[in-house]
């Protein structure tokens, strides 16, 4: 697992943001609210999961991810660097969101 990642978390807007301290793939550890998780970092991906208490989101801040995004394999809107889920997801242990990015797309 990497060392290091920017973490924000807004309870309030419902959004919470990761930025990896290098570029390139990489696992790492987040703690945010009532939750703990993993998010992994690949070429054209990320993988947020919970480990254990719960995330609720309806906003991912994912700058490293640019271009058209994927939630689960079906397209979302952005609104800059922000990924719109659509409405509030709430994951539990076990349970991951994927992002999929292609940087061809418009932001």
């Amino acid at each position: 697992m990497n060392a290091f990642i920017g973490l924000s978390f807004d309870q309030r807007a419902d959004e919470i943001g990761f930025r990896p301290a290098r570029a390139g793939d990489g696992i790492y550890f987040w703690s945010a609210g009532r939750g703990w998780g993993e998010i992994e970092f690949r070429e054209r991906a990320a993988i947020l999961s919970v480990k254990g208490g719960e995330l609720a989101a309806s906003r991912l801040r994912l700058p490293s991810l640019p271009g058209r995004v994927t939630v689960d394999g079906r397209p979302v809107e952005r609104d800059g660097d922000v990924v719109l889920l659509g409405g509030r997801r709430r994951l539990r242990p076990g349970e991951r969101i994927v992002i999929g990015a292609d940087e061809r797309g418009a932001d």
